[in-house]
């Protein structure tokens, strides 16, 4: 839908609605509007950086399912990279071909749902890189700076064998708080944990009593309520891990250890 329209001194002009065209046009019609010679020579120029895209996202697809398919080399035969980008183009036009514009949007939304997860662990990789980046410049600052060492690594319960830590770290998935109030315990020279434990247990078991309340019984804010005693199980938590920081001389963020906690308290009571 082409309106044409007069703008003063400047002359006759085109205003061009995008939105009367179909999806796959939309681009071509935007590329139009800058005139008939810039228009053509932007199109061109926009479909070989598509090219360029689609042909560098396949090379590096290629080149890390033929890593992985090789146990691991960093140098894969070319011919077999070429091998698997030919697999990959020809189930992308399988499912084209048989499913069309919903097959197309289908993959679209798989990708977009599978790499939602993927988001999270970024988010932590960039407050892990840049917990790293200040030790190590502590440690070429300061040359009396003693690092704090860890004896167990967060995933040596996946890695290795060690029963007693795949004990310790069920005991963490299902009676978190049992830990936790007998670190905090500690960290107060209590003999009486008990006290932290029942408040801890009462927080988190009470994201899903309330939720089930408001399932089975209907009654309206007690998800609202099953959120804040969850909050309320972060908060406390996290105090008790600053407490702990501060007793071994361990640094840390408030607000990373926080987010850890509000995506999984498993690793953080462990």
């Amino acid at each position: 839908a082409v309106v044409s329209t007069q703008s003063g001194h400047y002359g006759r002009e085109q205003i061009t609605r995008l939105s009367c065209h179909e999806k796959e046009a939309m681009w071509f019609y935007l590329m139009a509007s800058y005139g008939e010679i810039y228009g053509s020579v932007l199109s061109v120029v926009s479909m070989f950086g598509l090219f360029l895209y689609l042909l560098t996202s396949s090379d590096s697809g290629s080149l890390i399912i033929d890593t992985l398919a090789s146990n691991g080399d960093n140098e894969p035969p070319v011919t077999q990279r070429i091998f698997w980008a030919l697999v990959e183009g020809g189930c992308a036009s399988s499912l084209l071909a048989a499913g069309g514009q919903s097959a197309l949007v289908a993959i679209q939304t798989a990708s977009i749902v599978a790499a939602f997860p993927y988001t999270l662990i970024l988010n932590i990789l960039c407050v892990s890189i840049y917990i790293a980046l200040v030790q190590e410049s502590r440690n070429e600052t300061d040359p009396d700076y003693d690092p704090p060492a860890f004896s167990i690594g967060l995933l040596d319960f996946v890695t290795t064998w060690q029963p007693r830590l795949m004990k310790e770290t069920l005991k963490n998935v299902f009676l978190g708080p049992y830990n936790c109030g007998k670190c905090l315990a500690r960290i107060n020279h209590s003999k009486h944990p008990f006290v932290w434990q029942i408040t801890l247990s009462m927080l988190l078991i009470g994201l899903p009593v309330f939720y089930a309340i408001e399932i089975q019984l209907g009654i309206p804010g007690s998800s609202s309520i099953a959120w804040t005693c969850y909050l309320g199980f972060v908060f406390y938590v996290t105090g008790a891990r600053v407490l702990l920081r501060q007793a071994c001389r361990i640094p840390g963020n408030l607000i990373a250890g926080r987010l850890y906690l509000f995506s999984s308290f498993t690793p953080i009571c462990n």
